[in-house]
């Protein structure tokens, strides 16, 4: 076999990895996605903290005023979960997801927004609120 037919094969064998690669990752990304979407429960809960109405009107997401114009935040949401934070941005779902009405919540980490992190713990068929984190003030 001559040098060339070699090189060839060899470059049809990587592509042909490269290719199973991404059918994989494919598959095993949309397995993750429907389990994600079919239990967002599984997720940290989210609640968000604003000075100002952020205007999500996402089922599930509940917007709550809060105090008078003195305190830091006004508003309160809840009914998010974390999807996954990158860089300083935070992507968050709803927990009554439905992919026909339901979209993606993009929030910057910044010094105006506190946010606090919890995972519902079942004890005794109750839930149970773990605070993990909290950023902002």
């Amino acid at each position: 076999m001559s040098s060339t037919a070699k090189v060839l094969l060899l470059l049809l064998l990587t592509l042909a990895v490269f290719w199973d690669v991404e059918r994989l990752a494919n598959v095993v990304g949309e397995g993750y996605a429907t389990q994600i979407t079919a239990n967002p429960g599984q997720l940290l809960a989210v609640t968000v903290y604003s000075p100002k109405s952020l205007e999500i009107h996402v089922p599930g997401v509940v917007e709550t005023r809060l105090g008078t114009s003195e305190t830091a935040y006004r508003y309160r949401y809840d009914g998010l979960r974390l999807m996954q934070r990158s860089g300083d941005r935070y992507l968050l779902m709803s927990e009554r997801w439905d992919a026909r009405a339901s979209r993606i919540i993009v929030l910057r980490e910044t010094d105006a927004i506190r946010m606090e992190f919890s995972h519902d713990i079942a004890e005794n068929g109750s839930q149970v609120a773990v605070h993990c984190a909290e950023l902002g003030p």
